[in-house]
């Protein structure tokens, strides 16, 4: 299906390719996303771009605070997927592949755009964090 096709009320669309215009919304929301795209980096840009000045992004991701951010897969300029690690999935095997551990470096990454960090049930999953960026 191409991107920016209607499903009924829904848009097909790519995160690292969004189909809106500049300065569109003013909340965008995705969750445990970002570590299963090969440029997490673009789907961050992408969503800031749509976001009016003052929009909010609001977005969960897995962090390991005993490491650094690190690459598990990557693609190849053939298309094929090169594992640099064990591969990791989310979900059921084969399913949901994991290209990137985010560590405690991810919040240098992110810098002046976060402005809350909330740990969801920290006590129970010290990984899962929600972030909340505000587009200037």
């Amino acid at each position: 299906m191409e991107r920016g096709a209607k499903v009924g009320e829904l848009v097909n669309e790519d995160i690292a390719q969004l189909t809106f215009p500049n300065n569109h919304f003013d909340l965008a929301i995705h969750s445990e996303t970002l570590e299963h795209l090969f440029d997490f980096k673009k789907a961050l840009s992408e969503v800031e771009r749509v976001l009016k000045p003052g929009g909010v992004q609001v977005y969960t991701v897995p962090l390991l605070h005993s490491r650094s951010t690190r690459q598990r897969m990557q693609r190849a300029a053939d298309g094929t997927m090169v594992h640099l690690l064990p591969t990791s999935y989310h979900g059921n095997a084969g399913e949901f592949p994991v290209v990137w551990e985010f560590g405690s470096d991810f919040f240098e990454l992110r810098g002046e755009r976060i402005s809350e960090l909330h740990y969801d049930n920290y006590w129970q999953n010290r990984t899962i964090f929600t972030v909340v960026e505000t587009k200037q």
